[in-house]
Parts: C-alpha cells; structure tokens; sequence
C-alpha cells in the first residue's frame, strides 16, 4: 500500500486533481501490480508565490543512489520517473522546456543504466521505456527526435 503525496500549485478543479491522482494510481498498478483498491493519495495546494519544493523526485532519485546504488533499483526509479513525467505531458499537455529537458536527461539516465543490467533483466525496462518514446514523440521542443537520437546510440 503505497502512499501518495500529491502537491498543486494553488486550488484546481475537482476534476483536474482526480485525473492526476487517476493517471498515478494507473502508473502505480501497471508497474508495480498495485491493487486498485489500494489507493492512499495525500494532496496539498499552495499559492505560486509561497512554493518552494523541499523535496523532487530527482532529489529521491539521487537519494537512494548514495544510499543503496544498487543498478537494478536504480534503473526501476529512473524509467518510473520517465513513464509519470510522459504521461502527465500527455495527459494534461506541458510546454514547460525544462520540464521536458528533464525527461530526456532521465530517459538518457535510465537506458544507460539499463543497458548495464543483465541482459535478463532489461528486456521489460527497456519496453517500458520503448512505451515512453512513444508517448514523447508528439511533445514538442524536439524531445521525440532526441529520444530516437539517445535509442540508437545506446542500442
């Protein structure tokens, strides 16, 4: 039973909160098989001005690379970045560049940490983020052509 913590800037619609909470709950039960039951969403909402995150996902990321680094674990964090950061730009559309800048360095992080992995052990990671590319070929900014740039020097 994962918990949740879901932070907007400033008050949104009931419905926009729910298909945000809906899109990590799917995410949630197609990665890690999550039953649909168990769905523990915190959420808080602040003002713009008075947002200042004491804690990214990225900074979760380089928080259990220090601590733990093990490849497999670390590779499984990167590409669940990819595949949340993929499909809330096509759920809800972002033209934010660095949000996308973002996905790319990960999607370039991930693969690479991937393809250190046994051979065994990447073939779901690796449709996984096959799925992601997909998803990011209508981005905008060029992300989809710099994805296919960062697949075909790594595979």
């Amino acid at each position: 039973m994962p918990l949740v913590n879901i932070s907007l800037i400033k008050r949104k619609a009931r419905s926009y909160l729910r298909a945000i909470a809906d899109g990590v709950h799917q995410a949630l039960q197609e990665t890690y098989n999550v039953p649909a039951g168990d769905r523990f969403h915190m959420t808080t909402f602040a003002e713009r001005s008075s947002v200042e995150p004491k804690r990214k996902p990225k900074q979760a990321i380089s928080h259990y690379q220090k601590a733990v680094g093990e490849p497999a674990g670390l590779a499984e964090l990167r590409v669940f970045y990819c595949e949340l950061a993929a499909g809330f730009c096509k759920e809800f559309g972002n033209d934010d560049e660095d949000y996308l800048n973002a996905l790319v360095r990960m999607f370039e992080q991930a693969l690479s940490i991937v393809k250190t992995l046994p051979v065994e052990n990447q073939d779901a990671l690796l449709a996984r983020l096959d799925r992601v590319h997909d998803i990011s070929r209508n981005l905008g900014y060029g992300v989809g052509d710099t994805l296919d740039d960062i697949l075909a020097e790594y595979t």
